[in-house]
């Protein structure tokens, strides 16, 4: 096998040299590195030149002529990479040094995965380790699907996935976000390999996660206390956008199953049957969340259970439910 490194940047001068020098330290070479630029105005293009020039691997550069967002550039590189396996790989993190040997090794040991999930450590800019996987400071992602043993999404820099995952699905056409943007690459990378492919979970924390002021997702870590209390603020307007995203994504593999073949139609069926349900699910978590009646609350919690919301989501998540009905 061999895995491309699909990177990134914007304006990304700042961290960018630590990110490649890890790439150029690994244990196992990359077949190449492809890179998009979306429109950098500092250093960072002279950066990437230099590295391409004293690289063991070949170095792909190519400069957008226009914006088109972090998402598309993600997927656009990606599609532009030629190696059988992916990696997505932003512009501030660093990579331990046996991430891509790590990779090669899982997908070795498991030839039916489609993707491959590793852990990560999220660290401040400078490096220093502040809590292995997501913080408990994000509270968008604390509601959501983050902790669900079957719902479970994952941030780029966790992936490395087929080359089929992005050839045999158009993401081009993907559905967009509330705010008018098409799906975030990973989260339509994550929805394909859920509903089309096999997944394979490494526990390995092969990534330092980098969050900074100037990051282009997230921000930083909040304090727990006020973390939680954004969590029940925001909740309304999260689920409700979660709601929407797998309604829309069934919408979208209905649509598509019919400009199948009988035997693909049949898994996009099945696909876009999967996302109502997932919609559904969290269209009920919103209802508990939005009443002011806490026995209507205990109502669509019980109804949540019944529907099997606890295999889906995780006790995490139905925690997080129970103590929101009850209070």
């Amino acid at each position: 096998m061999n895995i491309s490194i699909a990177m990134t940047t914007y304006n990304g001068e700042q961290f960018l040299q630590e990110q490649l020098d890890s790439l150029a330290a690994q244990t196992e070479l990359p077949l190449e590195l492809v890179i998009g630029d979306d429109g950098s105005t500092d250093q960072t293009l002279q950066i990437l030149e230099s590295f391409a020039k004293s690289a063991l691997f070949p170095v792909k550069i190519q400069k957008n002529a226009n914006r088109i967002g972090y998402a598309d550039n993600f997927l656009f590189t990606a599609s532009r990479c030629g190696g059988d396996w992916i990696t997505f790989c932003d512009q501030d993190d660093v990579w331990l040094p046996n991430k891509l040997e790590r990779i090669r090794d899982l997908v070795h040991k498991n030839p039916e995965a489609d993707l491959i999930i590793t852990g990560i450590v999220c660290t401040d800019a400078l490096l220093r380790p502040m809590s292995y996987d997501p913080p408990l400071g994000w509270p968008v992602r604390a509601i959501t699907s983050l902790h669900s043993p079957s719902l479970k999404t994952f941030q780029g820099n966790r992936m490395a996935f087929k080359r089929s995952l992005l050839d045999d699905y158009p993401w081009q056409s993907r559905p967009a976000n509330a705010d008018g943007f098409r799906l975030a690459h990973d989260r339509w990378v994550g929805a394909i390999g859920l509903l089309f492919g096999n997944r394979c979970f490494s526990a390995e924390h092969l990534t330092l996660y980098r969050r900074h002021d100037s990051a282009l997702t997230f921000g930083q870590v909040l304090p727990a206390v006020t973390a939680l209390r954004n969590v029940r603020r925001g909740a309304k307007s999260v689920l409700v956008n979660e709601t929407r995203i797998w309604s829309d994504l069934s919408a979208y593999f209905q649509g598509e199953a019919k400009e199948q073949s009988e035997h693909n139609a049949d898994r996009f069926q099945k696909a876009s049957h999967l996302c109502g349900r997932i919609s559904k699910l969290y269209a009920k978590r919103t209802q508990i969340f939005t009443q002011t009646s806490r026995i209507q609350k205990v109502q669509f919690l019980l109804d949540l259970f019944l529907m099997g919301a606890l295999k889906e989501f995780g006790p995490r998540n139905l925690v997080k439910d129970v103590i929101e009905a009850i209070s």
